[in-house]
């Protein structure tokens, strides 16, 4: 990792975004080909026109710390078609920002107090994984022309007791997400990033018809890293490109 960047609750934020993400029911063994248990798991979010319709999201909620529950920020994140994605994430004064515009992006953190901030710019790996969330949770995992990406079955297995659809989403060589789908609901209950962090979802929260996961809880190896509670969604809210533009300096 960049010094700029070390596993903290906006990093699992960043992850958060990439795993966002009815009631269409086959047997588990009727299923092998990708296009149909993703068209599984989107019917669980909500109705193809309604995840269509979806121009921009905005989610905000708090960060929980493990154990005893505290909370050591709150978080705000914006998404917009075609690639835009923002990430804030703020503890005290102190003021995380991530942010791209699907071509370029940043990282700021403001002190609120002084008015001092850093600015850098991301890297082409972490602008990649920006960008690639946010297609993937704008889209619903449906395919886009602005990425190429294979997906393909790896297997049909177990998580807590459940019958799932275990796929891998690849982009480029090194970015990707492995995600159990439930073969009963469609519903995402498990992803794994390519740095091993997963993402295990629980609870649901309404927007428009479709639904999200409430909580995500975020594991590196067997360690809790932390949760991100949802209390807030909305969508297709109007939010202007310059909002995700490098900030003035």
């Amino acid at each position: 990792m960049q010094p700029f960047f070390p596993i903290t609750p906006c990093k699992v934020a960043l992850a958060f975004l990439v795993v966002i993400l009815g009631n269409y029911v086959l047997p588990a063994k009727d299923l092998v080909d990708p296009v149909q248990i993703i068209d599984l798991a989107r019917s669980y979010y909500g109705q193809e026109n309604l995840l269509d319709s979806v121009r921009t999201i905005y989610y905000e909620g708090q960060v929980l710390e493990p154990g005893e529950g505290k909370v050591p920020g709150n978080f705000r994140m914006f998404l917009k078609k075609p690639m835009c994605q923002r990430i804030e994430l703020q503890s005290g004064d102190i003021v995380d920002i991530r942010s791209t515009n699907g071509l370029e992006g940043y990282w700021m953190r403001l002190d609120k107090a002084s008015g001092k901030k850093q600015v850098a710019v991301l890297d082409s790996g972490r602008l990649e994984t920006m960008i690639v969330g946010a297609l993937e949770n704008l889209n619903f995992l449906k395919a886009t022309d602005h990425r190429r990406r294979d997906v393909w079955f790896r297997e049909l297995t177990r998580y807590q007791g459940a019958p799932c659809y275990k796929l891998r989403f690849q982009y480029k060589d090194v970015i990707y997400y492995d995600r159990l789908v439930d073969a009963a609901s469609g519903r995402i209950l498990l992803t794994e990033d390519n740095q091993g962090l997963q993402i295990h979802q629980r609870g649901d929260v309404f927007a428009n018809g479709i639904r999200f996961p409430k909580n995500l809880e975020s594991y590196q190896g067997r360690k809790h890293v932390n949760t991100l509670l949802i209390s807030l969604v909305l969508l297709n809210s109007e939010i202007p490109d310059s909002f995700f533009d490098f900030p003035d300096s």
